[in-house]
């Protein structure tokens, strides 16, 4: 479409202008979808890391771990929230910006994640062991 304006310089230019504008609401869509299925899987994770901790067979250690995370995933929802709440005029704007954010708080998530598995492969391990004593 933007070769054959070529013919017209004032066609080509609104052309050009409305792939931006159409390349910018793709990056709008996508950070506004991203952030839904983000603070999507943050509410499962906590609803099923809530009925473990309250389980009264739950360790104290455990419930401290967990809650630990519930924490940091508490952050990353409020970060998202934040940007959520945005007026989509803002967000629009700012798409790449938020798209940035997103991936980041989602490399957050995953450290967090993979810090409480590797915490609880070092306390069974440890457990097992001391039981073997």
């Amino acid at each position: 479409m933007k070769e054959v304006s070529s013919a017209c310089p004032q066609l080509q230019s609104a052309v050009g202008a409305l792939l931006v504008v159409l390349e910018a609401y793709k990056k709008y869509s996508e950070a506004t979808e991203a952030i839904g299925t983000l603070l999507s899987r943050i509410q499962s994770l906590n609803e099923r890391l809530g009925k473990v901790r309250s389980e009264d067979s739950c360790p104290p250690a455990l419930k401290e771990r967990l809650a630990s995370l519930a924490r940091q995933l508490q952050e990353v929802v409020g970060n998202a929230e934040t940007v959520q709440s945005k007026r989509r005029i803002v967000r629009f704007f700012k798409a790449t910006e938020y798209a940035e954010r997103i991936e980041s708080w989602v490399k957050k998530l995953d450290k967090h994640i993979n810090d409480f598995l590797v915490e609880g492969v070092v306390a069974v391990e440890v457990a097992v062991y001391a039981s073997m004593q």
